[in-house]
């Protein structure tokens, strides 16, 4: 029975070692797909270019990395930590500064049977290393192995496929094994939730709204990499999950369907979550260029820029990709700190992506917190609207569609212009409209009913970094709104967050 194999394999000694997704060629049909499950090894990597002297952690700061596919690359080119060429090896984490990596679990369609022989090949990797990296199961273990440097490495189990009839007391035993982060959904999908790419407005399943219940009592993280936008809110907004997404990027760079939207790197930061920023070409960059690090660093930048740095993390995963030129191993991570520090980032958040970040999010999650405890007001989440009309001067096209935000760039509206939403989610309640634009532009709302009786005027102006709120009278059944400007200007988004 599975559980007695389970609890055998907790009482084996923490003393294992892991990683999950690959670039290909552009006229391949799985490009999008991560490296996972194909027969053809890559194109060998190219000669590293030379890269800038690299700035060191500093040494009272925890590194940590989200996702490295360590038994991926175990069983397809029976890469150790001892391989040369791989990504990850002994060799390459002295200078890496890590402190914890993430081992992503390959699963093939029954988690279970793939944890028992994860954990073995695991296992089999670490005890080659004389114990300089470790397996553990909490962020405890992984501070005291730090002050010995030790790097700690704790399990990502790639999908919940066939665990979804567990309770919170199978949960708690497998947590009580080295799997920290559980991905809700596998690449080929489960049903639990609705994967990347399903029909819009997929979400989770009576199925996976226990599941993710019981494995918030369990302690375990949940992780939505693979998962559908509908199913990302419902997780974090209705169900109340501290979730994370271990290896993403955005979507505002690189239009990718495993890319998040600007609105949910917002969420993720404000209600507590985790982005780990994959080093993915394929994620990162379109085009025939190749993927250089400068192309990583404006995903983080961009993720500083719309305010969510409280999320950034490092989720680069090595051993399942090819690295762009400036990133082939995690010897590059002290090179990426720099560069992120020229950038514009301080030190503080430089501490906060390369691991605090990650420290507050395992340590809220190992004691059960929810995204409610996290946030500093109302967890909300985008109500759909369309942006279907402008009346009056303006220049510029207007968006095509736009469901829950006007997407950049919007159009450059005269005062004399009002651009009209018309709210076509009517289950749930408005609380606020949040506008983000140009900076010091005032911008006027006017609020009305079906039979167009105005029901709220506000005004607001944008601060220095072009955000604002407006809060929406949750009493008034409003339908639709118009926003214009005091002078001339654009707006790069407009969302209406409810409950």
């Amino acid at each position: 029975m599975f559980f007695r194999t389970l609890a055998a394999l907790m009482a084996l000694s923490l003393a294992w070692n892991i990683g999950c997704a690959c670039s290909k060629k552009k006229d391949d049909p799985t490009a999008s797909m991560d490296l996972v499950g194909t027969s053809q090894p890559p194109p060998a990597p190219a000669a590293a270019s030379p890269e800038p002297p690299a700035a060191s952690a500093p040494s009272d700061s925890l590194t940590v990395d989200l996702i490295h596919d360590l038994i991926f690359r175990l069983r397809r080119d029976r890469w150790t930590l001892h391989t040369p060429e791989a990504d990850v090896n002994l060799t390459h984490l002295g200078p890496s500064g890590l402190n914890l990596l993430f081992a992503a679990l390959p699963v093939d369609g029954d988690a279970q049977a793939a944890l028992r022989t994860g954990l073995a090949d695991l296992r089999t990797l670490l005890d080659e290393t004389d114990g300089r990296v470790q397996l553990v199961d909490n962020m405890s273990q992984v501070a005291a192995n730090a002050q010995r440097g030790v790097v700690s490495v704790m399990v990502m189990l790639e999908g919940a496929d066939g665990l979804g009839r567990m309770n919170t007391s199978d949960l708690q035993a497998l947590r009580a094994t080295p799997v920290q982060v559980v991905n809700l959904l596998s690449p080929k999908g489960n049903d639990l939730g609705g994967l990347f790419g399903s029909t819009p407005g997929t979400g989770l399943t009576p199925k996976g709204i226990d599941w993710v219940q019981n494995a918030r009592e369990a302690g375990i993280a949940i992780s939505l990499t693979m998962a559908a936008e509908a199913t990302f809110w419902d997780v974090l907004v209705d169900q109340g999950i501290l979730a994370m997404v271990s290896h993403s990027a955005c979507r505002h760079l690189r239009e990718h369907p495993r890319n998040l939207t600007d609105l949910q790197i917002l969420a993720l930061a404000r209600y507590g979550g985790l982005l780990g920023i994959v080093f993915n070409p394929d994620f990162i960059r379109a085009g025939d260029a190749p993927a250089t690090i400068d192309d990583v660093v404006q995903h983080f930048a961009h993720v500083r820029r719309i305010g969510a740095t409280d999320a950034l993390a490092i989720g680069s995963d090595f051993n399942g990709i090819l690295p762009p030129t400036g990133l082939r191993n995690v010897a590059a991570l002290p090179t990426l700190r720099q560069r992120l520090r020229q950038e514009g980032f301080s030190d503080a958040e430089l501490r906060a992506v390369f691991g605090e970040n990650a420290r507050r999010y395992f340590e809220a999650v190992e004691t059960r917190q929810g995204s409610a405890e996290a946030a500093s007001g109302p967890v909300l989440r985008p109500i759909a609207t369309e942006c279907d009309s402008a009346t009056g001067e303006y220049t510029g096209a207007l968006p095509q569609a736009c469901d829950h935000y006007l997407r950049t760039p919007g159009p450059v509206l005269q005062p004399s212009a009002r651009h009209r939403f018309r709210i076509s989610d009517m289950t749930r309640t408005p609380i606020k409209l949040e506008l983000f634009g140009v900076p010091k532009t005032p911008w006027q709302i006017e609020g009305q009913n079906l039979e167009g009786k105005v029901l709220i005027r506000r005004s607001v102006l944008l601060d220095d970094d072009g955000h604002g709120e407006i809060p929406m009278p949750s009493n008034q059944k409003l339908t639709r709104f118009f926003l214009f400007p005091t002078r001339p200007s654009h707006l790069d988004e407009a969302v209406l967050w409810g409950r």
